[in-house]
């Protein structure tokens, strides 16, 4: 049981950092600008819906550790219904 712990433990690690390069190398990419179109202004804090306000360093590696965690609850409530289906199939 501590190994599988410790293997599922590896794979949370591995998806969050994979998930945070992703992120950060999707972020660093030089977009190509296109041409903007004059709109009417409705509101001046809004742009298409909302205003852009990158989020802060905290904020996102925070978003990373809850992704670390979810990873490892998702992945043993998935080993916990499966040895109980299982365990209802064999018997």
């Amino acid at each position: 049981m501590l190994t599988t712990l410790v293997l599922i433990g590896f794979a949370a690690l591995t998806f969050s950092i994979l998930a945070g390069m992703i992120n950060g190398l999707s972020t660093q990419r030089p977009r190509p600008k296109r041409p903007e179109k004059p709109s009417p202004v409705l509101h001046p804090l809004t742009h298409h819906g909302r205003p852009r306000v990158p989020g802060p360093r905290p904020w996102r590696a925070l978003h990373f550790v809850g992704l670390f965690f979810g990873f490892l609850l998702a992945t043993c409530v998935g080993l916990l219904l499966l040895r109980a289906v299982y365990r209802a199939v064999v018997d």
